[in-house]
C-alpha cells in the first residue's frame, strides 16, 4: 500500500515552489482552472516514474515542464510503503540532464540513477509504469467521459484505463499457449494416475519398511541394553586393570629400590671390611712408630753427617778439575798473548777485533785471563768451605759416634734420594762450567790455526788484509 506524505515542487509548471502536505484519509485540490491543480497529479506521476519517454503527462517536449525563465525543474516525494518511509528527489534540467535518488529513512540512499530509481519504485509497487499510469490515475476529463459515452464505449473506456483491452489482446495471443498447456494438463494427469499408482505400492513398501525398522529400532534397544551391560563390565575391568598395572609399577619401583639398597650394603660391608683392614694396619703402624720415636730423633744428625760427607766428596773432585782446567788455561792464555803481540806489531789490532765480532766471540781472547782468574777464586773459595766442612765433620762426627743407631731401611732410602737430587744439581753446574771452558778451547784452537795458516795463505784470516813475507816473519818471531 501507497501512501503520499509530502510532495515539494520548483520550477515545475506553474509551481515556482510549492509544498503539499497529504494527511491521512481523502484530499481533494481546489481551485480555478490554471492554478495547477493538474500538476500536482503530473508532478506525482513523475516523481515515480521520471521522465522517461513513455510518460508523457502534458506537451510533446519534456522541456515543456520546465517553469518559464527557470533553468530546470525539481520534485521531491516523500511517501511510505510497506510500512517505511522513502524519499524520492529528481531533478530535470533544460537539455536532457538528469539528476535522481531514493532513500530510505532507515538505511539511507538505495538509488543514485534515474534507472536505478525508477526499478526500485516499481519493485515497491508491485506494478509495471503502464498499468500504474492505467489503474491509480485518472486525469482531467476521463470522468466526464465515462458518463457521458455510451456503455460500449464506458467499457472501453474503463478497459483502456485499467488495461483491460490489453488484457484481451494479451488473453487472445495466449490462446494457444493456453491450448498448449491444458495439453499438457491433461497428459501431466494421466502421468499422475500412473505415479500414484507407483506411489501408492510405494508406500506399502514404505510401511513394510518401517513396521521392519520398527522391530529392529526394537531389537536396537535390547542390544543396546546389553552393550550397556557390556560397556559397565568393561569400565570395572578396565579399573581393575589399571590397578593392577599401577600395583606392578609400584612393585617394580619397590624392586629396584631393594636391588639399589642391597647394592648399597654390599658395598658398606666391603668398605666395612676395608676400614676393619685398614684400622689394623693403623695399630700394627702405630706400634711401629712407637718403636721408632727414639730412633727418629737420631735420623736428623745422620742426615747432617752423611750430606756433609758427600759434599765433602764432591767438593774435592770438583776442585780437582778445576784447576786441572785452571792450567790448561793460564798455558792458553800465555800463548794467545804471544800471538796476539806478534799481529799488533803489524796494525791488525783494529782488524783483528772487527773479525772476532764476525766468528761470533762472546769475549776478546784477552778476557779469558779475566774468567781464569774468577775461576781461580771460586777453587779458592771453595778450598775455604771444604776446610769448614772438614772441621764440621770431625766435631759432628765425634758427637754422633757415641749414640748412632742404624737408621730403618724406609728412612735412609729417602734421605739418600734428597742428597742425590742435590749431587744432580751439583753436577749440572759442573757441567755447565765444563761447557763454557769447551767454547773457551774451540776459539783457542780455531786461533791457533789462523796462526798456522799464515805461511800457506796471502790474506790474513782474520782481518782479510793481504800478507807480505816480511809479515810472515814478524809474526813467527
Amino acid at each position: 500500500m501507497i501512501i503520499l506524505k509530502r510532495l515539494k515542487l520548483r520550477n515545475f509548471l506553474s509551481h515556482g515552489d510549492t509544498e503539499i502536505d497529504f494527511p491521512l484519509g481523502v484530499t481533494a485540490i481546489i481551485g480555478p482552472n490554471g492554478a495547477g491543480k493538474t500538476a500536482i497529479m503530473d508532478a506525482v506521476i513523475h516523481a515515480f516514474l521520471g521522465f522517461e519517454r513513455d510518460v508523457k503527462t502534458r506537451g510533446e517536449n519534456v522541456d515543456d515542464l520546465i517553469r518559464r525563465g527557470a533553468n530546470g525543474a525539481e520534485i521531491s516525494l516523500l511517501f511510505e510503503a510497506n510500512n517505511r518511509d522513502y524519499l524520492v528527489q529528481w531533478i530535470r534540467t533544460r537539455g536532457g540532464r538528469v539528476e535522481a535518488s531514493l532513500q530510505r529513512k532507515d538505511l539511507g540512499y538505495i538509488a543514485r540513477s534515474a534507472k536505478q530509481v525508477r526499478q526500485e519504485i516499481l519493485k515497491l509497487l508491485e506494478l509495471d509504469s503502464r498499468t500504474l499510469l492505467n489503474s491509480i490515475f485518472i486525469r482531467q476529463g476521463e470522468v466526464t467521459n465515462l458518463v457521458e459515452v455510451t456503455p460500449a464505449d464506458r467499457k472501453k473506456l474503463i478497459g483502456r484505463m485499467i488495461g483491460l483491452d490489453a488484457f484481451e489482446k494479451t488473453w487472445e495471443d495466449m490462446r494457444e499457449i493456453v491450448n498448449h498447456v491444458e495439453k499438457l494438463k491433461s497428459n501431466v494427469e494421466t502421468e499422475m494416475h500412473g505415479k500414484s499408482e507407483r506411489l501408492k505400492e510405494k508406500k506399502r513398501n514404505y510401511d513394510e519398511g518401517a513396521r521392519t525398522i520398527r522391530g529392529l529400532k526394537e531389537e536396537i534397544g535390547v542390544l543396546k541394553e546389553e552393550v550397556e551391560q557390556l560397556e559397565k563390565k568393561y569400565g570395572l575391568v578396565s579399573r581393575e586393570r589399571q590397578s593392577l598395572d599401577e600395583k606392578e609399577r609400584i612393585f617394580n619401583n619397590l624392586k629396584k629400590d631393594y636391588d639399589i639398597i642391597r647394592r648399597d650394603l654390599s658395598n658398606v660391608e666391603d668398605r666395612l671390611g676395608e676400614i676393619a683392614r685398614e684400622l689394623e694396619e693403623s695399630v700394627k703402624a702405630r706400634e711401629e712408630v712407637r718403636k721408632l720415636e727414639s730412633e727418629i730423633e737420631k735420623i736428623d744428625l745422620l742426615e747432617d753427617y752423611v750430606k756433609i760427607v758427600r759434599d765433602f766428596q764432591e767438593y774435592d773432585r770438583e776442585e780437582r778439575n778445576l784447576r786441572e782446567k785452571l792450567m790448561l788455561l793460564d798455558e792458553a792464555e800465555n800463548w794467545i798473548k804471544d800471538c796476539l803481540k806478534k799481529i799488533v806489531e803489524f796494525n791488525y789490532a783494529s782488524k783483528i777485533e772487527a773479525d772476532s765480532a764476525k766468528i761470533d766471540l762472546p769475549d776478546e781472547p784477552i778476557g779469558l785471563n779475566t774468567r781464569a782468574a774468577k775461576t781461580v777464586s771460586d777453587v779458592e773459595h771453595l778450598a775455604e768451605q771444604l776446610k769448614t766442612k772438614e772441621k764440621e765433620i770431625t766435631a759432628l762426627s765425634k758427637k754422633v759416634e757415641g749414640f748412632l743407631v742404624k737408621p730403618t731401611r724406609q728412612v735412609l732410602n729417602g734421605k739418600l734420594a734428597e742428597l742425590e737430587k742435590k749431587i744432580r744439581e751439583i753436577e749440572d753446574s759442573i757441567k755447565e762450567k765444563d761447557g763454557e771452558i769447551g767454547g773457551i778451547s774451540s776459539r783457542i784452537e780455531k786461533l791457533t790455526q789462523d796462526f798456522n795458516s799464515l805461511d800457506r795463505s796471502d790474506v790474513c784470516p782474520l782481518c782479510r788484509t793481504r800478507l807480505t813475507p816480511q809479515h810472515r816473519e814478524q809474526a813467527k818471531l
